[in-house]
């Protein structure tokens, strides 16, 4: 159980007062002498006592502190944890498990609470007991084989053949309940790799009609060494067909070079026929960061993008904008948010031709440490020609900022300007073009800021901002403290119900109701705000909703289907990353008869967690 506790002992401060999930709510004393704030505090104290014991290896001086929280807040379910934890310690086998019962009950120590309720039982030498509360453990989405195969508190329990089955992979059917239907599931290849950091639309690149999808891996080791006598963070990206889900292609960077960090669709820079890749590669470890259009059909670089100044985190976002100068190829917008240029890591943002990589626009954060360029989005609409910047930590109280440019006759003028509201923390780390969502003829801006405080710390909270005037259209808030709401990427949908405007599917990576961390996603309709509906991951720590991005229709019922990521999953190791193809709803016929439109935006937003 020791990788258990080391979770515990090394998180930071927990919201100790409430409910999982819930805000701390500010009410006047009753009886007490003390302001809630007050018993909070000392609370906290008495909590970080005890986690400062169990360090120690002070386990009686720590089940003592536990022990009294527990009897004055029945609802500590990181007390409950850690009091089962110590008891076992103690060797008090039967106190412990009855602790374990009670930190099963809360959300967020549920799957790891019932695993150590396992580990009690065995140790007591109630067989069918601890294979009983091990089922449950996998049934609330418990799941780290490397752990299970060398505790030995399971030891009693390696002689029956039946626990083999626990350190099997969870089948596809587990992650969901009945009603989704998952069309693919893609794993890691190792640990830490963060396979699904990225997800993206990436158009057509095998030519057979249905849209494909690119996912990345960008801390994933390569077998090459480099400067720093590893092959660590080299990344790699991967190519699958929207129709069958197998592997089209695939491409890896070499040591150092952060690859795939940022991903869009290229459009068809080369005229081939097929849609081509945009690869961002910050190559942190080395210096000079680099953009690379890569053939769809063939992988081979076509075009390569740099920056000329060193450690500026260039290609840490970047973005196809369609053909703005009429030569018939994409332009390029590429994000350095960490570029010294007119203020330290005050970043900056380029856009190139891309038929020759002509340097064709470029503007600079004018705060210091504001992070200009920390995510990036273009787009074009007819005539209109929209970029989008974040500056995560820019505008007042370094709580983010959005900026809005047109662009005309090879110029681009600031339009707009977003504040983060009154909880927000980094307004701006995600931004997209999603499409008209409000269906008045322009094209639409998306931001969002998954640490919003709206009903706690990192709710999180996501916006449309009218792109005729600016007006916020609406605003979307997660439904819990913690869940990270708006922490998935672009959060384009398509039109998924019909109605002739674009929609927004949004990530909510952290969320708990299906177990800790397994997170959650959310489809809404763009022109209501109305939830069209959700989807929850079962499976505890799956960080479901990582990112997220409406595919099109892949199976042809005609509903658009989506690729959400949960990149810090444990799969064949921590972080190993995962990533799943869900069908979408099929959209009512419209009232005329006539089609469901569809949208086709480009965009791109940051994953700084």
């Amino acid at each position: 159980m020791e990788s258990l506790l080391t979770l515990y002992l090394l998180a930071g401060p927990l919201l100790l007062v409430v409910q999982p999930g819930q805000a701390p709510q500010e009410t006047e004393p009753r009886t007490s002498q003390s302001r809630p704030s007050d018993r909070a505090t000392k609370q906290a104290e008495d909590f970080a006592h005890a986690r400062a014991a169990m360090r120690r290896g002070d386990f009686e001086s720590a089940t003592r502190e536990l022990t009294k929280i527990t009897e004055e807040h029945a609802d500590h379910a990181s007390a409950w944890f850690l009091l089962g934890y110590s008891l076992q310690m103690l060797g008090e086998l039967e106190q412990a498990l009855k602790a374990d019962v009670q930190a099963s009950r809360f959300p967020k120590t549920r799957a790891s609470a019932l695993y150590n309720a396992a580990c009690a039982c065995a140790q007591l030498g109630w067989i069918e007991e601890a294979f009983d509360w091990l089922e449950k453990s996998t049934d609330a989405g418990y799941f780290n084989p490397s752990l299970m195969a060398t505790d030995p508190d399971l030891d009693p329990l390696r002689k029956y053949k039946r626990f083999e089955a626990f350190l099997a992979p969870p089948k596809p059917s587990r992650f969901f309940g009945e009603d989704v239907r998952l069309l693919y599931m893609l794993e890691g290849e190792a640990a830490n790799d963060q396979f699904g950091w990225e997800g993206r639309n990436a158009g057509d690149v095998d030519a057979d009609g249905v849209a494909d999808f690119i996912v990345s891996a960008p801390y994933k080791c390569s077998e090459t060494v480099g400067e720093s006598g590893d092959g660590a963070n080299a990344g790699k990206i991967y190519v699958y067909s929207g129709a069958t889900g197998k592997q089209i292609l695939k491409r890896a960077g070499q040591p150092g070079e952060f690859f795939g960090i940022g991903i869009d669709t290229a459009g068809d820079q080369n005229r081939d026929g097929y849609a081509d890749l945009l690869i961002g590669a910050t190559n942190w470890s080395y210096g000079i960061g680099r953009a690379y259009v890569l053939s769809g059909k063939t992988g081979e670089t076509l075009l390569e993008l740099k920056s000329e100044e060193p450690e500026d985190a260039f290609g840490w976002r970047v973005s196809s904008s369609g053909d703005w100068n009429g030569d018939g190829v994409p332009e390029y917008l590429i994000g350095a948010p960490n570029s010294d240029h007119t203020a330290e890591d005050g970043g900056c943002v380029y856009l190139f031709s891309g038929k020759d990589g002509e340097l064709l626009w470029s503007a600079s954060g004018q705060e210091r440490d504001g992070g200009f360029g920390s995510c990036v989005a273009a787009s074009r609409h007819c005539d209109q020609k929209l970029m989008v910047i974040g500056s995560g930590n820019a505008g007042l109280r370094n709580r983010g900022r959005v900026f809005v440019y047109r662009y005309a006759s090879e110029q681009a003028q600031e339009v707009f300007t977003f504040e983060a509201d009154d909880t927000g923390i980094s307004l701006g780390r995600f931004v997209s073009i999603p499409g008209d969502v409000d269906g008045d003829g322009h094209i639409d801006i998306y931001a969002s800021d998954w640490e919003n405080c709206a009903r706690g710390r990192c709710t999180g909270r996501a916006y449309v901002f009218s792109g005729k005037t600016g007006e916020r259209i609406l605003t979307l808030t997660g439904e819990s403290a913690g869940d990270g709401f708006g922490g998935s990427g672009p959060g384009i949908a398509g039109d998924s119900d019909g109605d002739g405007c674009a929609d927004l599917i949004v990530g909510a990576w952290k969320n708990e109701e299906g177990g800790a961390t397994a997170g959650k996603a959310y489809l809404y309709s763009g022109r209501t705000g109305r939830l069209i509906r959700s989807y929850a991951c079962n499976v505890s720590r799956t960080t479901f909703g990582f990112d997220a991005v409406g595919l099109g229709d892949l199976d042809g019922d005609g509903g658009i289907d989506f690729l959400i990521t949960a990149a810090w999953s444990r799969g064949i190791g921590e972080k190993a990353g995962r990533v799943f193809v869900i069908a979408g709803p099929t959209p009512r016929p419209l009232a005329d008869g006539g089609s469901p439109s569809h949208v086709t935006p480009t965009s791109i937003g940051t994953d700084d967690r």
